[in-house]
């Protein structure tokens, strides 16, 4: 016989049990309007960096975490996507910079540091990231170019 409540519960188990085995959604960020594209990335032609939208899905998963950043058109339509594996267990913090976060991840050979600016304790500004340039940054992460 048929009960909500416990199809429910098994959907839920179902669930949790393929979050365990596979990698699940950590959360989704948007790359600024203003801010580069990632290295990894390049404009396409007849486009301008003004007519993409750039979104991150970072994953925890067995093998680690990992970013898959989708670049898409006006349209809405796919342009491209990469892969990109986070270094570490969370972001990186500095102690004289208490309101960012930062993330180093590598795709195809290419590192990149994206910053997370927070609005208060543990509370990230979202739904915006940035690349940094700033080489001082990069060395005291210990991200070399």
């Amino acid at each position: 016989m048929f009960h909500p409540v416990r199809h429910s519960l098994l959907r839920l188990v179902a669930l949790v049990s393929l979050c365990a085995s596979a990698a699940c959604v950590e959360s989704t960020f948007e790359l600024a309007p203003e801010a580069r594209l990632p290295r990894w990335f390049s404009v396409p032609s007849g486009l301008s960096r003004a007519d993409l939208r750039v979104v991150s899905y970072n994953y925890v998963g067995p093998a680690g975490r990992t970013t898959l950043w989708v670049v898409k058109g006006k349209d809405g339509r796919k342009v491209a996507e990469v892969t990109a594996k986070l270094r570490g267990l969370e972001p990186l913090t500095m102690p004289d910079q208490p309101n960012v976060g930062f993330e180093i991840m590598t795709a195809g050979g290419v590192t990149e540091v994206i910053e997370y600016r927070r609005i208060a304790d543990d509370v990230l500004y979202k739904p915006f990231v940035w690349v940094v340039d700033d080489p001082e940054i990069k060395r005291r992460l210990g991200v070399n170019e």
